[in-house]
């Protein structure tokens, strides 16, 4: 029955829809993981509060740049969840195999630097979404909310942070997520062959950056050291979960 089944609410794209947004990444690497079945309902921006409306809470005051966000899933029962880690303890409960490990001493130094990451990239991320992959629908209101977040255009923030600027702000830390990765020298994943939520948390950043652009990953690597393969080795290894992405 349409109630037994489960929906990942997902951000559209120009052209064919493709998951490209950071957080669905999570959650979709997640699904594919578990093998659990699903189905890809595609939003635009301006779509995704009334559509989720009434079926979940809307996120604190404060806590989220709007009331309700992608990813969202509604599971079997009719439940929806939101917020990409919480799904990822709901998933892991309710769908116990195979096993994954979701909390980690890497994912907290994730979550503790995460504007170190986001900060410097929104010099390349803000200005090129909009052109290279979001559909027409969502254009106008990522604008109007990122100049709005930001109290500048994305024109203004292209020319003063875009291009080596950013890469150069985010060689610091992207040095520091490459030696993580390297710490356990026995697989590809930051607990060596043992993947956890973790390798899918930074996949996502990873493959956001790809779907923006492969000159964009390719700067990304360029500014992650001489073993920057690590994060290329990464994804090579979770693309039996990255595959299914359009659908």
């Amino acid at each position: 029955m349409a109630s037994d089944e489960i929906i990942l609410f997902d951000l559209t794209s120009k052209d064919t829809p493709e998951c490209w947004s950071l957080n669905p990444w999570k959650t979709r690497l997640l699904l594919n993981y578990k093998g659990v079945p699903y189905k890809t309902e595609w939003l635009n921006y301006p779509e995704v509060g009334p559509r989720l409306a009434g079926h979940v809470k809307p996120h604190e005051m404060g806590t989220a740049i709007a009331d309700y966000t992608i990813p969202t899933v509604r599971l079997p029962g009719d439940e929806y969840v939101m917020d990409s880690r919480r799904i990822a303890d709901v998933i892991n409960q309710r769908y116990s195999s195979p096993p994954l490990t979701i909390d980690s001493p890497q994912l907290s130094w994730f979550v503790e630097n995460y504007g170190r990451l986001m900060t410097p990239f929104r010099g390349v991320y803000l200005p090129l979404v909009p052109r290279r992959l979001l559909a027409e629908g969502s254009i106008a209101y990522w604008y109007e909310s990122k100049e709005r977040l930001n109290g500048k255009s994305l024109d203004a923030i292209e020319k003063e942070e875009g291009g080596d600027v950013a890469y150069e702000r985010l060689e610091p830390v992207l040095k520091e997520i490459t030696a993580m990765l390297k710490e356990n020298s026995s697989g590809p994943f930051f607990n060596g062959a043992e993947v956890s939520y973790v390798d899918f948390f930074w996949a996502a950043w990873l493959l956001f950056a790809k779907r923006i652009g492969e000159d964009v990953l390719d700067a990304v690597i360029e500014r992650c050291g001489v073993d920057g393969h690590v994060h290329r080795d990464l994804l090579d290894a979770v693309k039996p979960w990255s595959e299914r992405s359009t659908y």
